[in-house]
């Protein structure tokens, strides 16, 4: 179905919060042999709202008053890179930063002309699961951010060794630009898009002007969630003013002390001015607790104040359960997101009337266990199925386990989610499938048979970014790795040549990738690996980025629980590149011949391999 604008906008925008509950964040600052690192600059960032702190002879600093809520922490000293953390602060918490051996990036800052641009600057900066923090705010600070030089040349802050960051670099004169996942070690141009103003002033009900109002411009994409253009902070005045590439485009404000008014939108022309202006209403404080049901606290539950379909506010509670936001006066509803592995009683929105009063307390808000689903699959003729493969077709992140030998199986629900859970029972070794679904209510399931079905051999997963036509139909690829972990004991190497006569499923991924598509990729082929253990024909395998260091790798391996075997691509991404991959998760599957067969496998993995074992 797809969705209006306004809904799909809903998704993208989170307010910040001044929090009544404030708490104490204390750390320590070392390098990676765990030596203090005293006179290190420490920066804190919540919600755009930065300071600054320096590390003690010990390596220790300290922030009080640190508000409920999400926070991103980054520190730098001379001769090390930089180093930092991200996460939720619900209570006094204590953090070591360790600051990695450091690599120059340089960047060459061009327009769409190829001609260089002098006085750009990094704006934000991302070490994806470390921190994500905008370098613009840190400046004023002490952060070091020179701009590009006049031929252009731009000295990105020192970075980890092998690491993936995600950058935006501005200009007054051009729209920002941003390049996902750019390796730490790579020179390269970086173009800036020429752009048109978008400016006007933030004010509040009585006609004054908001200073630090966040103004994110976002582009409408059809039948998908906005993109992020662009974010400035309104001056002194409530002025602002940023540059995008001609378009429509939605422009949202954000302060922690104000309503958030609906997002409005505006038109960019190739040549004129676009001037919006926007009100932002009086805020009312909206208090509350998450509660058990035996008023023990619930830490980490989100709350979304949505008013005519977009949201206005977003808290999360702390670890004494307590959360609050400013919103303006009126009828919203209060959308509940649980936190893992709990389940909100009353459900996932409640109705809330905002009156004119400074504050408005709601009731408790109940949560309870998620509950775990226990199923039985069975073979047409009624015996117990074993080696079957229940995969969930519409949760995030998706869930993937494995029958035992009586057919049973036990799904571990991280929440319940507000409409059907549909799922996927599909055998191993024979042709036998069956989808169904769930009440999210009821939960009760008993009994799974299974029915024979006709298989396809045309793929069905969707294209994702990398080509490998021209590779299909020929003998794939040989890998070149470099090391190798989870391989039997004894074993140092692996190559696709010792498979010969195997099908064979090969995943070219990467630790860093946090997306819900990696994590769903990793699950499937760690289900699959214990399901084809102890078939001969059938071997899953997989190739990491070769940009991280062996160490990196395998500390990637353990945090995400990966059982399959895993090899470490060469620096100059040797497989990778042999595979035509540019964009992770890549899944291949190769024939018992050693032809490589399907690349598209999003959905029918498991169908492909059992077309392939009875070749």
């Amino acid at each position: 179905m797809r969705r209006t604008l306004v809904a799909a906008f809903a998704a993208t925008v989170l307010m910040s919060l001044e929090s009544a509950y404030p708490h104490t964040l204390s750390g320590v600052v070392t390098d990676s042999t765990g030596a203090p690192a005293p006179g290190a600059a420490v920066w804190l960032s919540i919600s755009r709202d930065a300071r600054a702190a320096t590390a003690d002879a010990a390596g220790h600093f300290s922030f009080a008053e640190v508000p409920t809520g999400a926070v991103q922490l980054v520190a730098f000293k001379e001769g090390f890179a930089l180093g930092g953390a991200t996460g939720q602060c619900i209570s006094d918490i204590d953090i070591a930063v360790v600051l990695p051996q450091p690599v120059t990036t340089r960047l060459r800052i061009i327009n769409t002309r190829y001609a260089p641009i002098e006085g750009a600057r990094l704006r934000r900066l991302e070490l994806p699961g470390v921190f994500a923090i905008y370098i613009e705010d840190l400046v004023a600070l002490g952060f070091p951010s020179p701009p590009s030089d006049a031929e252009g040349f731009l000295s990105l802050p020192p970075l980890p060794e092998g690491a993936f960051v995600n950058v935006t670099i501005g200009h007054p004169a051009y729209a920002d630009g941003a390049i996902p996942a750019l390796p730490s070690r790579d020179d390269l141009d970086f173009p800036l898009p020429d752009g048109v103003p978008i400016a006007g002033r933030i004010t509040d009900d009585a006609g004054q002007g908001v200073e630090r109002a966040r103004v994110s411009i976002y582009l409408p994409r059809e039948n998908e969630s906005p993109l992020l253009a662009t974010e400035v902070l309104s001056g002194p005045d409530g002025f602002y003013a940023a540059m995008a590439p001609p378009g429509r485009y939605f422009v949202a404000a954000q302060h922690p002390r104000f309503g958030m008014p609906a997002p409005q939108s505006v038109e960019a022309g190739s040549s004129a001015e676009a001037v919006l202006n926007l009100t932002m209403p009086e805020g009312r404080r909206l208090r509350g607790r998450a509660l058990d049901t035996g008023d023990a606290p619930v830490p980490r539950a989100v709350f979304a104040y949505h008013l005519d379909n977009y949201v206005v506010a977003e808290a999360v509670s702390d670890a004494a359960g307590r959360f609050e936001m400013v919103v303006p006066p009126g009828a919203g509803v209060l959308h509940i997101r649980a936190p893992r592995r709990m389940t909100a009683i009353q459900g996932p929105r409640v109705l809330v009337q905002i009156k004119n009063a400074p504050d408005t307390e709601l009731a408790a808000v109940r949560f309870q266990p998620a509950p775990d689903l226990h199923g039985r699959v069975k073979l047409p003729d009624g015996a117990p199925a074993d080696k079957v493969l229940i995969t969930s077709l519409n949760l995030i992140p998706a869930i993937a386990v494995t029958t035992n030998d009586k057919g049973e199986f036990t799904i571990e629900l991280e929440s319940v989610p507000d409409g059907p859970l549909r799922f996927r029972a599909e055998h191993a070794l024979r042709f036998l499938r069956r989808d169904f679904e769930l009440d999210p209510v009821k939960l009760d399931l008993e009994e799974v048979r299974l029915r024979e079905f006709q298989p396809e051999t045309a793929t069905k997963g969707a294209e994702w970014g990398n080509n490998l036509t021209p590779l299909v139909g020929k003998p794939a690829p040989e890998l070149e790795c470099r090391a190798w972990f989870n391989l039997p004991a004894g074993q140092t190497s692996l190559h696709l040549a010792d498979l010969h006569g195997k099908v064979v499923v090969l995943l070219l991924w990467a630790g860093f990738d946090l997306s819900d598509r990696n994590k769903q990729h990793l699950a499937e082929l760690n289900a699959l690996h214990a399901l084809y253990k102890d078939v001969s024909d059938v071997a899953i395998v997989s190739v990491h980025d070769g940009a991280a260091d062996t160490e990196t790798i395998g500390g990637y391996v353990r945090q995400l629980g990966v059982t399959f075997p895993v090899g470490c691509d060469l620096a100059s991404s040797g497989t990778f590149s042999r595979y035509r991959t540019h964009y992770v998760p890549q899944a291949v599957v190769i024939d018992k011949t050693g032809a490589l067969r399907f690349y598209l496998t999003d959905g029918n993995l498991l169908e492909l391999i059992k077309v392939l074992r009875r070749e």
